[in-house]
């Protein structure tokens, strides 16, 4: 326009953005996040929930660091600072392309600050820098490269206090940052600091990180992680916002409850194990604690209506639906499996396949600091890889659901990617949806 200038006073300053929630982002243009962040200081976005994205959740800083590495710090600056994104809830994002994540971060998030010699004074440049705290983040697809994303030219963010679970790929890292990246005190299920793209960044700091599993129960994850993420109690009426629905569910813990992500969940939504009310404790806007007696401990979890009972039928890998290549059977371990045995791998490429009639299958193992990845095909696509590797033993357990499939007959193989041992203690299939 005829006498518009452009300069500082097109600066995105002072904003707070909170308790809003984000969902079905992209409809038309699948490469809408649900929220962008691009020149801005002293921004804040806090305590909203984005879930239901086809591409990443949140991101600062798009297309602005390409220009920029370790090696090139200081080309292409820009007017970010002392921008912060906390205690937000992020699930199911990237859900359809590639390349983003939970939260995704590119290009200078500081305003250079020198010391009086003219050198870069470093802890005034990260006090100016970018800040994301108190996230929580789950539900990616399975090829997602990273939870928490600084990519090309990033620098000057701190990544600190946030949990990542039932994601795939890194948890934190990218591709060419510049540096100066400080990642401390999270809880997370992937690794931490993948960086495969030359140059190296620079000024790399993690510590104090902790290594959780892919599922985890609130014996893994403090509590007030969970409690303070999402919408804060004033305003937690408006997760209704969101269709019902049952988004995550923990392994049981020894106690008998389960933790559950609930979209729409309200102080009357009603759960049940099977036909059977449970007794609930509700966290935050989305997530909720359960009593699951030992009565109903293998019936399905459903929100908001009673499940058929006889909805999932458990096989043993002892069935006759099950063949194998390279696999051995043990049996009486003592630990937890199904019936006492389970089928377990040494060589990588070995193989073991089943055919179920259905809609959904769930694959059951044990997850532990000697296992390693799996490829999962079903009726013959594209593999997913699942990691099983975790910190302690879980046997027993669901390592891997399929979404929603067609009713009618399915074909699944399971390969050995990596990892000393791969294991396979039968499947779950629906027989109805």
């Amino acid at each position: 326009m005829a006498g518009d200038t452009i300069g500082a006073n097109e600066v995105v300053k002072d904003t707070r953005f909170a308790n809003n929630v984000i969902h079905s982002a992209g409809r038309d243009y699948k490469a809408a996040p649900g929220v962008t962040i691009l020149f801005g200081q002293d921004l804040r976005m806090v305590h909203n929930e984005v879930f239901d994205t086809p591409y990443t959740g949140i991101t600062a800083g798009i297309v602005q660091g390409h220009a920029t590495d370790a090696d090139n710090p200081g080309n292409n600056p820009n007017v970010n600072a002392r921008n912060v994104i906390s205690n937000n809830l992020i699930y199911n994002y990237m859900q359809e392309l590639r390349d983003g994540g939970a939260i995704y971060v590119e290009g200078h998030q500081a305003e250079y600050i020198e010391k009086a010699d003219g050198t870069l004074d470093i802890a005034a440049t990260r006090a100016s820098g970018f800040r994301a705290s108190g996230n929580v983040a789950f539900n990616d697809r399975p090829d997602t490269n990273y939870t928490y994303y600084d990519d090309a030219g990033s620098q000057f963010i701190t990544w600190d206090s946030n949990v990542a679970f039932k994601t795939s790929g890194a948890s934190q890292g990218g591709c060419s940052p510049a540096g100066y990246l400080w990642t401390e005190n999270n809880y997370l299920s992937g690794r931490i600091g993948r960086y495969p793209c030359p140059p190296d960044p620079l000024a790399v700091v993690t510590g104090n990180n902790t290594e959780i599993p892919s599922s985890p129960t609130l014996a893994d994850v403090p509590e007030g992680k969970f409690a303070e993420a999402g919408l804060e109690p004033a305003h937690r009426a408006l997760s209704r916002s969101g269709l019902l629905e049952l988004r995550y569910e923990s392994p049981r813990s020894a106690d008998g409850t389960r933790l559950l992500a609930v979209s729409g969940l309200t102080d009357h939504t009603r759960i049940y194990a099977g036909r059977t009310l449970l007794e609930q404790r509700r966290i935050s806007s989305t997530f909720v604690e359960v009593a699951v007696p030992d009565a109903v401990a293998s019936h399905p979890i459903s929100v908001g209506r009673p499940a058929h009972p006889h909805q999932w039928t458990r096989v043993n890998e002892t069935d006759p639906s099950t063949t194998s290549s390279g696999w051995s059977r043990s049996s009486g371990r003592g630990l937890g499996d199904l019936h006492d045995d389970l089928l377990y791998a040494k060589e990588n490429g070995s193989t073991v396949s089943f055919r179920f009639t259905g809609s959904r299958v769930r694959i059951y193992g044990e997850t532990n600091a000697d296992q390693g990845e799996l490829a999962i095909t079903v009726d013959g696509g594209d593999a997913v890889i699942v990691d099983t590797r975790s910190p302690s033993r879980q046997s027993n357990t669901v390592v891997y659901e399929t979404p929603r499939l067609n009713d009618g007959e399915h074909a699944v193989t399971i390969t050995k990617v990596s990892g000393t041992y791969g294991t396979f203690d039968g499947y779950e299939y629906l027989d109805r949806w």
